[in-house]
């Protein structure tokens, strides 16, 4: 790869994260009413993606560059997870203060933000093997994991955290429904939309991981 094509890409996600950053803080500067309480809180919190996916392009391309050491398979992941507990905690935080409508909307639109934080930060996690899928492809069907790629657990690990995402934001989804109020309504009908996109990487952190242990054939194509 061009390595001006590889600064390029992982300058991206943050270019946007920057905007993402920037937009919201302007929105929460134009007003103390609900309107720009939700979207700038909203906005803010894209940001937290946007990092999560630049540790993503970054775990990717540094290998197919050959820049990728020990510190970068450890720093990357963590940044992503650290960003996306950060952003949980603070729509905790924002629920925490009131049932008034802002609260309730922007607190669990920034809590399910934080949860597909936390998806996109394992496809980064399940990436630091990402060079191996050729060596696996190389292999016979049945023929093992190559040497280097993680454990069968671990990779059982991987993709059921986008899944317990999905599930704790479509079970938040369904408390909030339960409660009638109209806040509580959108801000479910968002929290099913989060939990679906949390859903969909369950299906390519489990393409990234079967294909690096070697255990991707036909029918995975499909499923």
């Amino acid at each position: 790869m061009n390595p001006s094509i590889s600064v390029l890409l992982r300058a991206i996600p943050l270019a946007m994260g920057a905007v993402c950053l920037a937009f919201g803080l302007y929105v929460l500067s134009g007003g103390d009413d609900a309107d720009h309480f939700v979207a700038g809180h909203v906005n803010v919190a894209l940001t937290a993606i946007c990092i999560a996916l630049f540790t993503t392009a970054a775990t990717i391309i540094r290998q197919l560059v050959h820049r990728y050491g020990k510190g970068w398979a450890v720093a990357l992941p963590v940044l992503g997870y650290t960003v996306a507990l950060a952003t949980m905690i603070w729509g905790i935080a924002i629920i925490a203060r009131g049932d008034e409508p802002q609260f309730v909307l922007a607190g669990h639109v920034v809590l399910g933000i934080g949860f597909i934080t936390g998806c996109v930060s394992t496809v980064a996690s399940a990436s630091t093997k990402f060079l191996l899928i050729q060596q696996s492809a190389a292999r016979p069907a049945g023929g093992g994991a190559p040497d280097g790629a993680y454990s069968r657990g671990v990779g059982t690990v991987l993709i059921a955290i986008p899944a317990l995402f999905a599930l704790a934001g479509l079970v938040l989804a369904m408390t909030l429904y339960a409660k009638g109020a109209n806040a509580a309504l959108v801000a479910g009908n968002v929290m099913v939309g989060l939990s679906l996109i949390c859903s969909a990487l369950v299906a390519l952190i489990a393409t990234i991981v079967r294909q690096v242990r070697n255990e991707f054939g036909d029918a995975e194509r499909y499923r």
